[in-house]
């Protein structure tokens, strides 16, 4: 768990940026969604374009991720450091749901206040109660939101601002941008993407613990501007992100079918460097080449292994003599095992098949 540390009141020195959107007229809310239905790309069109769906929820959370290629764009929930959200404008629609400004936050793994690993997000921090915006109007709401950016020796820690609101409420004050609104334009240079939550953030024991991810969305930019005041605060000093063993590594495939006498398995890595050893184990107990041997689960095959970041490939494993003669078999059910020293293990059944003999020629 992270121990939140409280930010000190800003001072007279302290500096103010306001961030968000520019509440233009010409931009008001016209996505006419609540948290009843949420964003889902139609398979059917060639772009992937967004069509609503039912969202299945009682609530919901947005924020804004950013422009994507623009970093310097203000167009963000994320703050630019620590100090104090002292203000939330809103530009709302004719019939406005009640909202709540909460803070989420992102972490990321670091050795020596370095980034080492992918960021996790998000873990629910503190929201305000309820306000009502006013229809079709700018309304501005006080609050006093703490919030952390920042690096310490083991985590970096990112906090955003964000909005939550309940199901059949009223609508959403977001704005769907022409021409974006597509699982396709997600990573286009210039396109607004935001994230959500269904239900929203904080409604699940696990947010304030193991944390939640979020679905992203292109094209939609929430009419909320913040204005942060800096101030100087205390690194929360929480433990590395801890991350489980298939936020690593995930097993693919389904059948493995030896050649040779070894074996392929397929690993997909999703951090930065995964490294550990896979192991071939009989699901059932069986016995080693020797008849008085006991039965028991056994290993058919093991070696250790090391992946970079976005790399799925076949690890090949040599069969021992058991495996090798189980693999003479028609069908023998295997389950892999991936052990990740600390982080754990991740498993998954597979099915161990003959060999497909070969065709000549002729």
């Amino acid at each position: 768990m992270l121990v939140l540390c409280a930010v000190l009141p800003a001072t007279a020195t302290a500096q103010t940026t306001v961030r968000g959107a520019s509440l233009d007229p010409a931009r008001a809310p016209n996505f006419n969604s609540d948290c009843s239905t949420k964003p889902f790309p139609d398979i059917n069109d060639p772009n992937l374009a967004y069509a609503p769906v039912a969202s299945g929820q009682p609530s919901c959370t947005w924020w804004q991720t950013g422009v994507f290629a623009a970093p310097n764009d203000p167009r963000s929930g994320y703050v630019p450091g620590d100090g104090v959200v002292t203000n939330v404008s809103v530009r709302s629609g004719p019939t406005p749901a009640p909202l709540r400004f909460a803070i989420v936050r992102q972490l990321t793994q670091a050795t020596q206040g370095i980034p080492s690993g992918d960021s996790e997000c998000c873990f629910f921090v503190r929201e305000t109660a309820p306000v009502q915006p006013a229809p079709n109007a700018v309304s501005t709401f006080t609050v006093n939101l703490p919030v952390e950016s920042n690096r310490g020796p083991n985590v970096v820690t990112n906090d955003v601002l964000a909005i939550s609101a309940v199901s059949g409420t009223g609508s959403l004050p977001i704005f769907a941008v022409p021409g974006q609104t597509s699982a396709n334009m997600f990573t286009q240079p210039g396109t607004v993407d935001a994230a959500a939550t269904f239900p929203a953030m904080g409604t699940l024991a696990n947010d304030t613990g193991g944390g939640r991810r979020p679905e992203g969305y292109a094209g939609f930019e929430l009419q909320v501007a913040y204005s942060f005041v800096s101030a100087p605060g205390t690194i929360s000093p929480g433990a590395p992100v801890r991350l489980g063993p298939t936020d690593i590594t995930t097993i693919g495939g389904g059948v493995l079918r030896p050649i040779g006498g070894a074996l392929d398995v397929t690993l997909n890595c999703l951090q930065v460097t995964c490294r550990g050893s896979v192991n071939v184990l009989t699901r059932s107990p069986v016995r080693a080449a020797a008849k008085r041997q006991p039965l028991r689960i056994r290993s058919l095959g093991k070696r250790a292994f090391s992946l970079q970041k976005g790399t799925k490939r076949k690890v090949r494993l040599k069969l021992n003599a058991l495996g090798r003669r189980l693999a003479r078999r028609s069908s023998t059910k295997v389950k892999i095992v991936v052990d990740l020293g600390a982080s754990g293990t991740t498993t998954r059944n597979l099915t161990l098949r003959r060999a497909k003999a070969r065709r000549g020629k002729g």
